[in-house]
C-alpha cells in the first residue's frame, strides 16, 4: 500500500473548522458544500461507465489515503468528501476533489 507523509494530518479545533472552510482552500468549479459535505454529481453514459469511473475514484482515493462517500444510480455518481476526525471540510477535501475533476478531465466514457 503506498501511502503519502504528511497526508491528512489536522491542526485546530473541531469548532473552528465547523465554522466554514474560509482560508483552508479554494472550491473547485462544479463542487458543491451541502451539509458539512464538498460534493460534485457526475453523469455517465450508462452503468458500465459509471461503475468503471467508481472504480477510478476509488483507485484516487485509496492513493490519497482519503476516502470518499459514493453514491451510484445507474448512469449517474455523487462523490461526497468530508474529512470525519475534523467535523468537516478541510484542506485535504479540496485536494481529493482536485485529483478526482482531473480523473474526470481524462476519462474517456463522458456523455457526448
Amino acid at each position: 500500500m503506498r501511502t503519502s507523509k504528511g497526508v491528512g494530518s489536522v491542526t485546530g479545533t473541531s469548532k473552528t473548522r465547523r465554522r466554514g472552510t474560509a482560508g483552508i482552500s479554494k472550491k473547485p468549479p462544479n463542487w458543491e458544500t451541502d451539509n458539512g459535505l464538498l460534493q460534485r454529481r457526475f453523469t455517465l453514459p450508462g452503468f458500465p461507465a459509471t461503475i468503471c469511473f467508481a472504480c477510478a475514484v476509488a483507485h484516487v482515493a485509496e492513493v490519497g489515503q482519503h476516502h470518499p462517500d459514493l453514491t451510484i444510480s445507474y448512469n449517474k455518481i455523487a462523490v461526497r468528501f468530508v474529512t470525519h476526525t475534523a467535523g468537516g471540510i478541510t484542506a485535504k477535501d479540496f485536494e481529493m476533489a482536485q485529483k478526482v475533476d482531473e480523473l474526470w478531465n481524462t476519462f474517456d466514457w463522458k456523455p457526448s
